[in-house]
């Protein structure tokens, strides 16, 4: 069975659960696994690097070591890192973690990303009018069977064509990294369509979800049990995977978005003595929420009571004091220069010389953008014959 099956079959069971109930989502992940629950209630390890905020080299040595040990145990590894989308340190751990597994000997972790996972079918529109989009939309499904990893490389390099607002550059430091040495990048959250101006859920693609915003909090529910199931789907032919996703997903929030429906308590209730899951909770004190206030995102104050006594569970950690570098261009804070400027410290002060940054300003940042939407074209055009 394909996973999209699974999946919406999965998606369709809580769509009609009145309350959304967690215990129906934990019984099919967990029978995915064959597992073993856990209830294991270890206090949280936190992980200070306010000595030295651009330092993440303990913490990155730190999740190293924990899925080294993982691996000698002949355990698969998911690591779920939790960012707020702003962080220049937090949207760059993932690639710091990928180069440590890589030139550490554990191996190429898969890099997921909270991000559409049809993405390319959704920028078709802006190549490609009338019958010829159509018939770029069927390629790209037949591909989707046929050749799924030129499928996923084709999603990837979708991605690192769009000018994201928060922390643009580092996102797209970071996909270039993964293209450049053929990381296996999945786009692992739900599909969307567009209407109007508002995104919504692909009811096409995800059955039982026609009309829910995509930033609805029904929605991030659905969204986080799509993720959770695509991870594991990703598992059965790969040792390591690394999400990179909200901190919203990860644990919830104690105003509105209950811990129930988080990751966390997805990937805690269905704990398998053949998977370790390690979940990072990445602070940060200053940064801007809609409407430009300032908010704090330290554990204390973003985590639910309910969420606290849970994610106590073995292996999460808490990485605090990590440099307050941020870009958000919705708000104007920060600019690509100092964006640029925070990652060559960050590189520097881990010792990670191979995250060093390519793209040092603006001008040099929209000249990738267009050389990437260009390759994109290409793709798109290698899909479909040439009409004679």
């Amino acid at each position: 069975m394909r996973h999209s099956d699974s999946a919406r079959r999965l998606l369709v069971t809580v769509s009609a659960a009145a309350a959304f109930g967690l215990a129906a989502i934990c019984e099919s992940v967990h029978a995915k696994t064959g597992g073993v629950v856990s209830n294991a209630t270890a206090e949280p390890e936190v992980i200070d690097l306010s000595a030295n905020p651009k330092d993440l080299s303990p913490a990155v040595h730190r999740i190293t070591a924990e899925a080294r040990m993982a691996r000698a145990a002949g355990k698969k590894v998911v690591i779920i890192l939790g960012e707020e989308h702003t962080s220049v340190p937090h949207v760059r751990m993932p690639e710091l973690l990928r180069q440590s597994f890589k030139y550490s000997g554990i191996g190429n972790p898969v890099v997921a990303v909270e991000q559409q996972n049809n993405l390319a079918e959704y920028l078709v529109p802006r190549y490609f009018p009338g019958d010829e989009r159509n018939r770029v939309l069927q390629a790209l499904g037949d591909l989707k069977n046929s050749d799924p990893a030129r499928y996923h490389r084709l999603q990837a390099l979708a991605h690192a064509t769009l000018d994201w607002p928060e922390a643009p550059l580092t996102k797209l430091e970071n996909f270039m990294s993964w293209i450049a040495d053929g990381v296996d990048v999945r786009l692992v959250d739900m599909g969307r369509v567009k209407n109007d101006d508002f995104s919504y859920l692909d009811a096409g693609q995800n059955g039982g979800t026609e009309g829910v915003r995509a930033d609805s909090i029904e929605a991030l529910h659905l969204r986080n049990v799509w993720i959770a199931t695509e991870l594991w789907d990703i598992l059965r032919n790969n040792d390591i995977v690394i999400l990179e996703t909200g901190l919203n997903h990860l644990s919830g929030d104690p105003y509105q978005r209950p811990y129930e429906h988080s990751l966390h308590a997805i990937f805690n209730r269905a704990a398998s003595d053949d998977v370790k899951v390690i979940t990072v909770f990445q602070e940060k004190t200053n940064f801007l929420a809609p409407f430009g206030n300032k908010m704090d995102a330290r554990y204390e104050y973003l985590v639910s009571a309910e969420a606290r006594a849970a994610v106590g569970v073995s292996g999460a950690l808490i990485l605090r004091g990590s440099d307050e570098a941020r870009h958000d261009q919705s708000w104007e804070a920060g600019d690509f220069g100092e964006e640029a400027a925070a990652l060559a410290d960050i590189a520097r002060a881990s010792q990670s010389p191979g995250a060093m940054p390519r793209i040092g300003n603006k001008d040099q940042y929209q000249r990738q953008l267009q050389r990437n939407k260009d390759a994109l074209k290409a793709e798109f055009d290698a899909l479909i014959p040439v009409p004679r």
